[in-house]
């Protein structure tokens, strides 16, 4: 597949290729072509330019060049490979993209800044070349006081370098600037956000100091073997990675020590070469809290790490297997429900219903991210094995599980991150490995094109100039840490058999560049599009014994803009995101934020009034074997609001939004939560005084009816006239001529006093622009005021209130106002869905445009309830599609909930005890709660308390359970059976259903759960 499409000099491209499986034979060469676009933004026609690359590094991405294209134009990249033996590939995906005309780059971001003995490093993340190459960075430490500033100049390719000469112990502001054919980018400067540096961004040379700590420890029991045997039960592996600054020293060797109370401390000494290492001789089930510290060249110690805790011996349940290196080999399926093996050793053939299989770390590619799956029926026919499997909770696999996870280099591969796009319209690229890990991004979000391909925006613009493009640089570097332990408490209910805690935390540190040119007359507000997916490289998932924890960055673009005539803007914006979720053992849920305030630079160039906001949603998830997990969703964005006519007539604001969301699968049915844990703006920057020059101010129209927007937007029933005026600021002359012209494809005229007329057959929808050039004195240079009138409808506004009903079946909404044409249908979709594989949006459904409400299918339910999922309704009319809603409440979870524990018995006559316990999980106070337990034939003898009624014929028992207050439950005591023979290995199923509680309503997924019973070879009966 394309990877990115760089523009590098005047009609050419670097395209970067990743090449497909090339474990069988070798790959000889690589062509790739472009081609024009129709339309519809399909590749059409002959190739225009071809390029290719022959016997390329397997180990590296070739980059092919392609020549001869033209600037500001997009064409659509395929690729192709030939084998040694000349096998042809397929054709890629085409990725949409073009040589751009050169511009300067947009302004570095800085990373890092660290002080040495009269010297100071300085890491930088690479600037956006906007359409040429960038050639040299020049890196400047400024004093903070007297002194002689500090130069260096580097080549294109480097992100970091020393300067040196400097002064210890005197304080220095950084900047980078980028240069490319076409000129020097703005200055990135160190600031509050930049790493190493003080709040006012300054840093100081200082002479060698005590190195950092190591990071991102990781602990926990080593993973099983080859076998699938586990692991020595004193045993953990730890990993880490090295201290993020080691304050000039060099470290030697790592010591690392595992502590207990009432055990020998345990400690391992290894070289500084490796970050990982394995402790043996630990008290197997004993919680040790463990710590790095690093040894420097002097002899020195380095700050020691946080404590992280992990226990060894992890104990399994009772049929979970770990599959075999062999076994995992043999997999050549894997769905969501399935697993099929061909040819594979008994390991497999002997498996059982409801054993558990797990994989962790694997080689086998359908297995990369972990397998923890229930085994609820099997087939086998000739040499293949097909198990019908559903997800396990941990919790079911594991009696007894202690570990910490962080997303380290160590556990991750050497190999770091790696960039998957997911809009062929953007462009991203990887930054090199440095003294530290920094992951980079760059994409171009081309608004023109949007708009110029939209066929409904381009009837709305009619015949008006488009100029409207931002062209952005986006640096993220995120950091995440999961901490879990659990064990059996044989006393308490269903919710505290296995004591669950947990701590998760994440952050992203987002720093961008944007710069952008708004074009005239016009509203326009892109849908929020996935741009690109980190994950680490290889696997994908990191893997700490045999939890695979599977991180999905995901970027997604969010463009508003409302503007009149041109307004061109620079910006920075920095800003770390972060939330934290803790469970303590008495069941308490505790958030945190852990987000900084935001450091900004703008500066702009505008003569006519505009909004716009610009948003950058990340989404990072880390999901359990791709299954469950925490995600945190974070929004920075800038919002720009201009108007000359307005004092201030500039405003900048940063808002912030910081969500968490937990899904967690227990042991019988899934629990999530979240919400919004931080949610503010910041006031960035505000003008002095009214706007610096001349501008065009109006007065009402003669006669209009309709809206106004602020594009003076007019639905006008006959042609109006309307008097245009000359804002005047205080040091221009007002008695100085005005020359009045409309501006080349305006329908309309102007007078020589400013008295604009429509034309009188203007149709549906066009946009003038009204042209005022003042004569110019000294204290006021001559400059070209403009003014749009835009007649036509506009898109229709965001519909209002979105709801789920509380039986989950049906969608509601209030509608919003049309924008002047009616609206023609609605669109549903459901937003951070769990379920969802994609994990962002997906389309519902549509509903007419006379509807307030749309029913949801049916199978859909399961999936939106099950996921605590939200919708969003947007309204779409002849014009375009309008803003989305708000997002509605959470889908009410299925409540009360009924679940069932049970004893443990002897088939052939023993007795199990089953407890049904019913958990109140909504925020109403819920009476006449009933529910049904069916048993199956194998279960006789049934006793119940007076508050049950059981019929033997229908081998079914009825309880009242009375009222249960919000968020507590209610337990039916002494229910028994006597066991019958049965068969070992054949399971028989035990369930319970709630069929009433007020004021729940009914619905297709009133709680159920299952358990299956079973005996092993002991007839010892298990039911899970």
């Amino acid at each position: 597949m394309i990877d990115s499409v760089q523009p590098f000099t005047t009609g050419t491209v670097h395209v970067t290729v990743t090449m497909g499986d090339t474990a069988q034979e070798p790959v000889a060469r690589v062509d790739v072509h472009a081609y024009a676009l129709d339309d519809n933004g399909d590749p059409t026609g002959a190739p225009i330019a071809n390029g290719h690359v022959l016997n390329p590094d397997p180990a590296n991405p070739p980059v092919v060049k392609i020549q001869g294209l033209t600037n500001d134009a997009n064409y659509a990249f395929e690729a192709t490979e030939t084998t040694a033996g000349g096998a042809l590939s397929g054709v890629s995906t085409p990725f949409i993209g073009g040589p751009q005309t050169p511009k300067p780059p947009l302004a570095p971001t800085l990373a890092t800044v660290l002080g040495r003995d009269t010297k100071m490093l300085v890491v930088w993340n690479p600037a956006h070349p906007n359409g040429s190459p960038v050639t040299s960075y020049t890196v400047t430490a400024t004093p903070n006081g007297p002194g002689a500033s500090v130069t260096a100049s580097v080549a294109g390719n480097a992100i970091h370098t020393t300067l040196t000469g400097l002064v210890n112990g005197k304080y220095y502001s950084v900047t980078v600037t980028a240069t490319n054919a076409a000129g020097t980018s703005p200055a990135g400067t160190s600031d509050s956000q930049t790493v190493g540096a003080e709040a006012n961004g300054t840093v100081a040379a200082r002479p060698a100091y005590t190195s950092s700590a190591p990071q991102d420890v990781s602990a926990g029991p080593p993973p099983p073997g080859a076998d699938g045997a586990q692991p020595d039960p004193t045993s953990l592996q730890v990993s880490w990675d090295a201290p993020f600054d080691n304050g000039g020293h060099t470290i030697t060797n790592y010591i690392v020590d595992a502590v207990a109370p009432g055990q020998a401390p345990v400690v391992a000494t290894v070289p500084a070469t490796t970050t990982r290492t394995t402790l043996t001789g630990l008290a197997p089930d004993v919680e040790y809290k463990i710590t790095v510290t690093g040894t420097q060249h002097n002899g020195q110690l380095s700050a020691t790490s946080t404590p992280v805790t992990a226990a060894p011996h992890p104990t399994l349940a009772a049929g979970t297997v770990f599959l075999s290196a062999a076994s995992i080999a043999t997999i050549t399926r894997v769905t969501d429900t399935t697993v099929v093996f061909t040819n594979p050793p008994a390991q497999v053939t002997n498996l059982a219903v409801k054993n558990i299989i797990a994989v962790g770390e694997s080689t086998n590619p359908l297995a990369h991210s972990g397998l923890l799956r229930v085994v609820d029926s099997k087939s086998t026919t000739g040499g293949t094995v097909t198990l019908t499997t559903s997800q396990a909770a941990l919790q079911q696999a594991f009696r007894a599980l202690d570990f910490t996870a962080h997303g380290n280099q160590a556990t991750s591969g050497a190999q770091g991150y790696r960039i998957q796009m997911l809009n062929p319209n953007f462009q991203a690229t990887m930054a090199p490995q440095v003294a530290i890990p920094i992951a980079n991004k760059t994409f171009t979000l081309d608004l023109a094109q949007k708009l110029n391909d939209d066929p409904k925006m381009k009837e709305r613009l009619g015949n008006a100039t488009i100029t409207a493009k931002l062209t952005a640089a986006l640096s993220l570097t995120t950091n995440w840490e999961a901490n879990a332990s659990f064990q059996d408490d044989p006393n308490g209910s269903w919710y505290s058999t296995k004591t669950f805690t947990y701590d998760f935390s994440a952050t992203a540190t987002a720093k961008a560049s944007i710069t952008g040119e708004l074009g005239i007359a016009y509203k326009h507000e892109t849908q929020r599009e996935p741009l690109l997916t980190l994950k680490p490289a290889g696997t994908g998932c990191v893997i700490v014994y045999a939890i695979a924890f599977c991180p999905s960055l995901t970027i997604y673009t969010q463009t508003s803009i409302d503007g009149s005539i041109k307004f061109t803007f620079n910006a920075t914006y920095e800003r770390t995101m972060g939330g934290k979720v803790h469970r303590d053992s008495s069941g308490n849920t505790h958030k945190t934020d852990l987000t900084k305030n935001p450091v900004t630079a703008f500066n702009y160039d505008l003569n006519a009034a505009a909004t716009v906001t610009f948003a950058f949603p990340v989404s990072l998830k880390i999901l359990i074997y791709d299954v469950a997990g925490p995600e945190l969703e974070v929004t920075p964005s800038i919002e720009i609001t201009a108007d000359t006519a307005a004092t201030p007539w500039l405003k900048v604001t940063a808002p912030l939004k910081v969500s968490v969301f937990f899904l967690l699968d227990f042991k019988l049915t899934s629990f999530s939560f979240g919400g919004v844990v931080y949610n503010t703006t910041f006031p960035l920057y505000q003008s002095a005084g009214a706007f610096p020059i001349p501008s065009l101010s109006s007065a009402a129209p003669a006669a209009a009816t309709g809206p106004r927007t602020a594009s003076k937007s007019l639905t006008a029933a006959a042609a109006a006239t309307k008097q245009y005026a000359v804002t005047w600021p205080a040091a221009c002359d007002p008695a100085q001529a005005v020359t009045w012209s409309m501006a080349a494809g305006s329908l309309g005229t102007v007078s020589p006093t400013g008295l604009y007329t429509p034309p009188t057959h203007p149709g549906t929808n066009y946009t003038d622009l009204i042209n005022a050039t003042t004569a110019g004195t000294a204290t006021c240079p001559s400059v070209t005021a403009q003014a749009a009138h835009h007649h036509g409808a506009s898109l229709p506004a965001a519909p209002h209130a979105p709801a789920i009903s509380p039986d989950g079946s049906t969608v509601t909404w209030t509608a919003p106002a049309d924008g002047g044409s009616a609206i023609e249908e609605y669109v549903v979709t459901v937003v951070n869905n769990p379920g969802d594989p994609a994990g962002s949006e997906t389309v519902l459904g549509t509903a007419p445009g006379t509807a307030t409400s749309m029913p949801i299918p049916a199978d859909r339910i399961p999936q939106i309830e099950g996921g605590h999922a939200s919708v969003q309704v947007t309204a779409v009319t002849a014009r375009g599609q309008g803003p989305a809603s708000a997002l509605s409440p959470p889908a009410p979870a299925t409540n009360p909930l009924p679940v069932l524990t049970t004893s443990t018995a002897i088939a052939g006559g023993g007795n199990i005890t089953v407890t049904p316990d019913v958990f109140n999980l909504g925020a109403s106070d819920a009476t006449n709660v009933t529910y049904q337990l069916a048993y199956p034939p194998v279960f006789t003898n049934p006793t119940a308390p007076s508050s049950c009624t059981i019929n033997t014929t229908s081998r079914t028992l009825t309880c009242d359970t009375g009222a249960i207050p919000a968020g507590t439950d209610k337990i039916t005591p002494l229910i028994s059976f006597t066991v019958g023979t049965m068969t070992p290995g054949t399971a028989h199923p035990l369930t319970i259903t709630r069929t009433g509680a007020n004021p729940y309503a009914s619905d297709p997924n009133n709680g159920t759960t299952t358990l299956m019973c079973a005996a092993d070879t002991a007839l010892k009966v298990t039911c899970a």
